[in-house]
């Protein structure tokens, strides 16, 4: 408008009423967002592998476990690592899996997000699950079930021995990081056989031939940390998914679970 014009009646009364719906449509929209609970936000950190345990229903029946594994990324499992958490790359698991199109693999992810010490689920089948924070890092409430926090093994020395409850394996510790196993990774060479590794540093075999296994015992270190054991060989290692049973005593616990398989302390050192 240049100088010297002046608004027209009409033309003060059409701004006066846009002014005054733009306030309008302000105070409604502050109303309607006081009246409402504050959105869910991303989280900032929860991590870690949970465990809830439901008692057997018979004399021979074992307990049963329920597993949720956190990401500080958003993202949660509906399982227990199948391999360590050590150099494990959440966003990159969900796209290979997605790319795979394993029904059973894809549903077991979900993101969460928080809201004070309350929590929401959405799975990939669209299962929702609210979960309370109230004993949070120790414990997390959801579906009816308390799960408790498991032990990374951070700077954890294990001393005893334990043997697999179903097979003939064991694996003895020393608080030095020293160990001697026996079945827990398969003590065999073969001549021409070829090895890969895959991008979470799991060596397997990828040629073909006719290994020759020693029946004994092998010696070597090991190493703790973020749901995973690395043993470590002349020359080679190998890493697995690990977390020890609660117990009283951290460096001697009841029992540890390596590479899903269940080993039970038979003798302390």
């Amino acid at each position: 408008m240049g100088r010297g014009e002046r608004l027209t009646p009409a033309e003060i009364d059409c701004g006066g009423l846009m002014k005054y719906a733009a306030i309008v449509v302000l105070i409604l929209t502050q109303l309607a967002a006081a009246q409402r609970p504050a959105p869910m936000q991303n989280p900032g950190g929860l991590s870690g592998v949970y465990r809830a345990t439901a008692p057997a229903a018979g004399s021979e029946e074992r307990e049963r476990y329920f597993y949720l594994t956190f990401f500080p990324s958003g993202r949660v499992r509906r399982s227990h690592p199948d391999i360590g958490l050590r150099g494990y790359d959440d966003a990159y698991q969900v796209n290979f899996e997605l790319r795979n199109g394993i029904p059973k693999e894809v549903r077991r992810w979900g993101t969460y997000r928080l809201q004070g010490e309350q929590g929401q689920i959405v799975f990939a089948n669209r299962d929702v699950w609210n979960f309370d924070l109230k004993g949070y890092p120790q414990t997390i409430e959801a579906q009816g079930r308390t799960y408790a926090l498991l032990d990374s093994g951070n700077g954890l020395r294990l001393q005893g021995t334990y043997k697999n409850e179903k097979e003939d394996s064991f694996i003895t510790f020393m608080s030095n990081g020293q160990m001697n196993q026996q079945g827990v990774v398969p003590n065999c060479v073969s001549a021409g056989e070829r090895y890969g590794m895959n991008y979470h540093g799991i060596v397997g075999v990828t040629g073909q031939a006719t290994p020759f296994c020693m029946d004994k015992p092998l010696p070597g270190g090991y190493n703790l940390g973020n749901y995973t054991i690395e043993l470590q060989f002349s020359g080679s290692s190998n890493s697995f998914a690990f977390w020890p049973e609660p117990g009283a005593n951290r460096s001697t616990p009841p029992a540890v679970y390596i590479n899903d398989k269940k080993y039970l302390l038979v003798s302390g050192n």
